[in-house]
């Protein structure tokens, strides 16, 4: 396990990829599809929907960015995307 102790916004990016190609990019990328168009046809976030599944929003807002982006990330919002990010970190340190 390799975890850094300072992360660059080019590495985070990386870290991404492991998590989408550990999921599986096509599962991923449909899987917060999913949550997007739900979100979409009910027209709002509710503060249940925001407990519930926050990770999972919080990868989406992370997708939404690294789509805008291009993958080269300039920044995040780290308060809107701290556990997603986490998860990218962790699930990338645990590559060989």
């Amino acid at each position: 396990m390799r975890y850094r102790q300072v992360n660059n916004l080019a590495e985070i990016s990386g870290d991404i990829a492991v998590v989408m190609n550990f999921i599986g990019v096509d599962e991923y990328r449909k899987s917060l599809s999913k949550i997007r168009e739900s979100l979409n046809f009910k027209g709002f976030v509710t503060p249940f929907d925001d407990q519930a599944f926050a990770l999972e929003l919080e990868l989406l807002n992370i997708e939404i960015l690294r789509t805008h982006s291009g993958g080269n990330f300039t920044g995040f919002p780290l308060e809107k995307c701290h556990a997603g990010l986490d998860l990218a970190l962790l699930t990338s340190s645990l590559q060989p």
